[in-house]
């Protein structure tokens, strides 16, 4: 995976690309390609890898395999048309959109379209999104689905490299929402631009505003003493987490219980270290160091992030205030921000050092065996000459006695 998202031209969609892409099964989606499109390129892109994702989910499959993909495709990006009522927004588009609990329920939604009549002559699952698309789109599967595209509209990403006529457009994007932020809005985010902005360029220190430091200390709180317990609360963030997106628990090779700790942990740090800059960018920078093994993009974060809020909104409710958002959605764009950096620019030097430790390591254990060797041949050959010399003194000595 690239760690940032880049911006490209999307192919045309076509039926055989859905139809060989699909046939590779989902398993290979998890080295996904990320970009950032805008206006019918992202939303035909999401309908690509959508119907990817629905043509290899085993429980449509007893409505048969789909023999019109071309209407299949055009159908899917109507239905993701209905996310925006407008063009779609600059997107974050890969197939990790549609990992989540709420793909689970447009199936359903199919599946129960699917069970209506169907018109002869055409496929049964074209026939259900279409239902979907006339019928359904007030369905609160549908609505959940869609808002889960609303998590990937991108927010200002400092370091990628757009090019031509979508660098231009996203230029006028971030000049248009830094004008718009004037006033009290741009004084939450200090030199980082506001809480939609994740920098992923360089590590610089996050300073808050002190009244947002205080609600976002305030909520950290709060949520601490409605889950009762440190161990209680670290299992709702890791299920926050990883229902959100499923897939991620793979980047995770401990224990549920021991990683749940280590999030509690981590977050804890990081809201105590707000009114310490410098600080707090150290902490950032080591848990940089210790994820370059790691795929960590920005839809990861994003997805990270957002997992965070929702349950601070759903466990806190009003308390959870609009200072309280932007304090933990700057410092989590941050944290997220600083891991990609890390591995950009460190994780080649860092191989490079663990490569030259290893030539090092293997070469003194060659030269060791070598100087092993050499002293063993060296006190066998002691040996010998020791064996030798007692046998030509006991043959002098019985000549001398003879």
């Amino acid at each position: 995976c690239p760690t940032q998202p880049h911006f490209r031209a999307m192919p045309p969609l076509d039926a055989e690309s859905v139809d060989s892409q699909s046939a590779q099964g989902s398993e290979d989606q998890s080295g996904f390609d990320e970009s950032l499109l805008r206006g019918d390129d992202a939303s035909a892109a999401l309908a690509l890898y959508l119907c990817q994702r629905l043509q290899t989910d085993r429980s449509l499959k007893r409505w048969g395999k789909v023999q019109d993909l071309t209407t299949y495709v055009s159908e899917v990006q109507l239905f993701l048309k209905g996310a925006f009522k407008g063009d779609f927004p600059l997107m974050i588009v890969s197939p990790e959109v549609f990992d989540c609990q709420q793909f689970d329920g447009l199936v359903s939604v199919l599946q129960d379209a699917a069970r209506k009549p169907c018109p002869d002559g055409m496929d049964v699952l074209v026939s259900a999104m279409k239902l979907v698309n006339e019928e359904k789109m007030e369905d609160r599967r549908v609505k959940r689905f869609h808002e889960r595209i609303h998590e990937f509209v991108a927010p200002e990403v400092v370091g990628a490299n757009p090019s031509s006529d979508l660098q231009r457009s996203a230029s006028r994007e971030t000049t248009m929402s830094e004008g718009s932020s004037q006033g009290d809005d741009s004084d939450l985010a200090e030199g980082l631009g506001g809480a939609h902005h994740i920098n992923i360029k360089s590590l610089e220190e996050l300073r808050l505003h002190p009244s947002v430091i205080q609600e976002a200390i305030a909520v950290w709180s709060a949520f601490m003493e409605a889950a009762r317990s440190r161990e209680s609360a670290g299992e709702m963030v890791y299920g926050a987490i990883f229902d959100s997106a499923p897939s991620l628990q793979s980047l995770f090779k401990t224990p549920r219980a021991v990683q749940a700790l280590r999030f509690m942990n981590g977050l804890a740090n990081f809201v105590a270290a707000l009114n310490d800059p410098p600080l707090l960018k150290n902490l950032v920078e080591s848990l940089g160091f210790g994820h370059l093994h790691l795929e960590v993009t920005v839809p990861r974060v994003l997805i990270f992030r957002n997992a965070i809020i929702d349950l601070f909104i759903a466990e806190l409710g009003p308390r959870f205030t609009p200072g309280a958002n932007e304090g933990w959605t700057c410092l989590l764009n941050y944290v997220g921000g600083a891991i990609i950096f890390c591995k950009e620019h460190y994780s080649g030097r860092v191989n490079l050092l663990l490569q030259s430790w290893r030539m090092a390591t293997d070469y003194n254990k060659k030269k060791t065996s070598v100087q092993e060797e050499a002293l063993t041949s060296s006190m066998e050959y002691g040996d010998t000459q020791a064996e030798i010399s007692a046998q030509l003194r006991a043959s002098a000595g019985t000549a001398g006695g003879g």
